[in-house]
């Protein structure tokens, strides 16, 4: 038996789990929300460029 469960802290317990899982969620999200900011920025500029080819009527 561990010692946590003699002074009746079950609840420190399930708190550090749900934290534990609360950051990994976290870690998870962060470079997905990144890469996604990224691509829009490629996505805007691509049609940036595109734009400026069909202004210019250059093709290619």
């Amino acid at each position: 038996m561990m010692w946590t469960h003699a002074m009746e802290w079950h609840w420190l317990e399930s708190l550090g789990l749900a934290l534990f899982w609360l950051m990994i969620i976290l870690l998870a999200l962060v470079p997905t929300n990144y890469l996604r900011d990224e691509w829009m920025t490629l996505a805007e500029s691509d049609l940036d460029e595109a734009d400026s080819r069909a202004v210019s009527g250059a093709n290619g």
